[in-house]
């Protein structure tokens, strides 16, 4: 294979810059060889000099030095004339054409030409940092360069787009299928009778070979209906296995989800070739492009909540055995999150001070210390020997059959009742179908840029096929508009000294569209989530918040983890402590309400339940309490202003007058009557009104409020006075204007159209002309008035 390219030569990052060229030492055209200097240069530096005194002193020198090739080659052009000064390391200073560009090694030797590439320069510089880009799955000894791993990356883009498809990379454990070394399932395997042979029926077994001749047995379990999950989604995604165990169970574990090999075929990548037991990186397989990736697995926290993951439930087939090749790692429930680490950029490696084994040389890979790798592997065999030993699923049915009546009813400790595949199709479907759409969409626009281009003659925008669509653009979308205006506050599951955000349960609520709220927080929440260990007999303090605020949901995790691998928000009824509590909705303003002391219902919840003592102190060094107030009253003040208003627009001009003089008074005129003596109110002259508070002035519109019509008027029970009295009324917004009021015939449509009004200056001049005594209708409203009085003011 040709490999020959022009490589440009640029300076060395650990040159003492400016460089001033003082001459050109090798002629253009002609042969360069590897560590020939090619140009003298200049620098400025310091240098050590004793002084009279005695001491030594650090004074400006001029210093002259060549520069050596770093690499061999043919024809060389210069970049640079004498003279010319070097600003930095990225200026171009020659180029070559080179017979091997090195960018496939194995191992430090060259897979093209067989060069040894480990050796280095007086500087560090070895040909084997060109290629520090890991792409196998076999092993990290095999890297290619930048170049090489976008050149194949644009291929496999480029077969994936033919076959419309995408690349989805699988965990086993506890995704896919869950494994155990208990030697319980064997014997329950042979026996019949037993109540848990029948969900044992698709367990495979096997032994590591190694792992020596006392390895321990290998039961695996398969999810349910993980056939037809594989069968279904390999039409859609091109599958890599990703996981944690070792190459041997790894190809094992695939032998038997995937015996023919069509599935997965050679695309296996095992702890042995990650580099690090406890976090996993997307780029190891994509080092360059991620846009198509869809990630598949149990934890989200060894991917760094990566935007390509779909986080799926913990298959817990073999209770209580969780994931046999992932025991070093903390549990989830206490785990705090670490900061998230950015995705690494794929660049050519810095050079070192020594040569350096191809190893540790992968710029993708996180990679562990040997001590700690080894320190892992001793606690994952130390946790595999206890299950050999101690037989924790025997024991736990032992335990639940010891609660059974008789024999006969005995139940048996695992169920095979898990449909999380199911869902996780739907999902995978659904981001393939809105992937492609998208894509389609911007490849109509590219090929809309180029016609308009040729028609123009000008060169059309220049996009990459893979940036066409994003899955870290619109798999997030996706899950932001499940849990939308859901805003959740955990209790008993979280440690108080720890921010929930950070946690896996918030980090997963966020990105599903959630806001947490911490301890501190002083809005109210809309669901409560507990752990499974909370009845309502036990409820925690923030728990107990819903007894005050029936529209909050106290609900248990698992509404929280289903909701979002099914990514739809599930009814919370059948996940609430409480299956009998009341489907209450939510306020539409809750954060506004207060009590009767004034105090908002966050804050008084808060502090009867002992969040936070300084909570009021605080909020009230940052609010204006009386300007709040004013505003409330303003905006309450607006209804019986509203109904005044109606009714002066078609009174006569001596009550329209009158009630013009009567204005909403100002925040400060508030803020003066409320100071005023009680009896001085109740003495003035429409005095009370003026200063009578939006909410008296609501109920005293209560009492005085009638039916919009004026009398209720039943069956065959109509008499003239009742129409005239009904003309009357209907006409009296015409008293003022001059015109006749109309016959009763006539008046029927205005007294449909006064239905619901709140005309109450109407009712008050037919008081004053002496009609009847309200209607039914007018007692019905003031019973209600009374009644809405009675529960103010309890």
């Amino acid at each position: 294979m040709n490999q020959e390219r022009r490589a440009v030569i640029t300076g060395y990052p650990g040159l003492r810059y400016p460089l001033t060229v003082i001459s050109i030492d090798h002629e253009p055209g002609k042969e360069v060889h590897r560590f020939q200097p090619v140009f003298t240069f200049k620098f400025i530096g310091t240098a050590v000099e004793s002084q009279d005194d005695g001491e030594d002193k650090e004074v400006p020198r001029i210093f002259v030095e060549t520069f050596d090739s770093p690499v061999e080659g043919t024809d060389c052009s210069w970049h640079i004339k004498e003279g010319d000064v070097i600003a930095d390391a990225t200026t171009e200073l020659f180029s070559v054409i080179e017979p091997c560009s090195h960018e496939v090694q194995y191992a430090g030797m060259c897979a093209n030409c067989g060069k040894d590439l480990t050796q280095g320069d007086y500087l560090g510089n070895a040909d084997v940092f060109r290629a520090t880009v890991a792409m196998s799955h076999d092993t990290l000894g095999l890297t290619v360069s930048h170049g090489e791993a976008a050149r194949l990356e644009r291929e496999t883009t480029k077969r994936l787009v033919q076959t419309s498809k995408l690349s989805l990379i699988v965990d086993l454990d506890q995704c896919v299928i869950q494994t155990t070394v208990d030697p319980t399932v064997g014997e329950w395997l042979k026996d019949p009778t037993n109540p848990n042979h029948a969900v044992l029926h698709d367990v495979q077994q096997f032994r590591i070979a190694e792992e020596g001749p006392n390895a321990p047995v290998y039961y695996v379990k398969p999810r349910p209906g993980l056939a037809q999950f594989f069968n279904t989604i390999c039409k859609r995604y091109e599958m890599h296995i990703y996981t944690m165990g070792t190459k041997p169970y790894a190809r094992k574990v695939a032998s038997v989800i995937d015996p023919d090999g069509s599935i997965f075929g050679s695309r296996i990548l095992s702890r042995d070739e990650n580099g690090s037991n406890t976090q996993k990186s997307v780029q190891r397989l994509f080092p360059v492009e991620t846009n198509m990736v869809v990630i598949m697995d149990d934890r989200g926290d060894v991917w760094q909540w990566s935007p390509n993951l779909i986080k799926v439930n913990p298959f817990e087939f073999f209770v209580g055995i969780g994931d046999i090749n992932s025991s070093f790692l903390p549990k989830l429930s206490d785990k705090p999150l670490p900061p998230a680490i950015p995705e690494p950029k794929i660049s050519e490696a810095p050079a070192t001070t020594d040569a350096e084994t191809a190893s540790t040389l992968v710029s993708n890979v996180v990679v562990d210390d040997a001590e700690t790798m080894a320190a892992q592997a001793d606690a994952q065999t130390a946790t595999l020997e206890a299950q050999v030993e101690e037989r924790p699923l025997a024991k736990q049915q032992e335990a639940l059959t010891a609660t059974g009546e008789t024999a006969d009813s005995r139940e048996g400790l695992l169920q095979a009742d898990d449909n999380e595949l199911y869902h996780l199709e739907r999902t995978l479907k659904r981001l393939h179908e809105n992937f492609y759409k998208s894509y389609n969409a911007k490849i109509g626009e590219v090929t809309k840029d180029r016609n308009l281009a040729k028609l123009k003659d000008s060169k059309p925008r220049r996009r990459s096929r893979g940036a066409a669509a994003d899955v870290k653009v619109i798999l997030p979308e996706m899950k932001r508009i499940v849990l939308q205006d859901v805003v959740i506050l955990f209790s008993g599951l979280i440690r108080s000294d720890r921010d929930p955000r950070r946690e896996w349960q918030g980090q997963l609520a966020v990105q599903f569209g959630a806001r947490v709220l911490d301890s501190k927080s002083k809005e109210l929440p809309t669901h409560i989530i507990v752990g499974p260990d909370i009845t309502p007999t036990n409820l925690t303090e923030k728990a107990k918040m819903h007894k005050r605020y029936p529209w909050i949901k106290v609900v248990y995790l698992k509404w929280l983890t289903e909701s979002t691998s099914r990514f739809e928000r599930l009814n919370e009824q059948a996940y609430q402590v409480d299956k009998n509590a009341p489907h209450v909705p939510r306020p539409i303003d809750h954060k506004k309400t207060t009590t009767e002391d004034g105090q908002s219902d966050t804050e008084s919840i808060l502090t009867d339940n002992g969040f936070t003592d300084r909570l009021i102190d605080e909020t009230s060094k940052t609010m204006d309490w009386h300007d709040m107030e004013g505003e409330i009253q303003d905006f309450l003040g607006d209804v019986s202003d509203d109904a005044t208003t109606e009714a002066s627009d078609d009174s006569d001009s001596s009550v329209g007058s009158q009630s013009s003089t009567r204005r909403r008074p100002t925040r400060a005129a508030h803020k003066r009557l409320r100071s005023q003596d009680s009896s001085d109110v109740e003495s003035g002259d429409g005095g009370a009104d003026l200063l009578r508070s939006p909410l008296s002035k609501r109920r005293n519109m209560a009492r005085q409020r009638r039916s919009g019509l004026a009398h209720s008027v039943r069956a065959g029970s109509s008499s003239p006075a009742s129409e005239r009295d009904s003309v009357d009324g209907a006409g009296q917004a015409r008293a003022g204007t001059g015109r006749e009021s109309p016959s009763p015939a006539d008046s029927v449509p205005e007294r449909r159209k006064s239905v619901g009004s709140l005309d109450t200056r109407a009712a008050a001049d037919d008081d004053a002309k002496g009609d009847p005594e309200p209607s039914e209708s007018g007692s019905d409203m003031d019973d209600f008035a009374n009644e809405l009085e009675l529960q103010l003011e309890q």
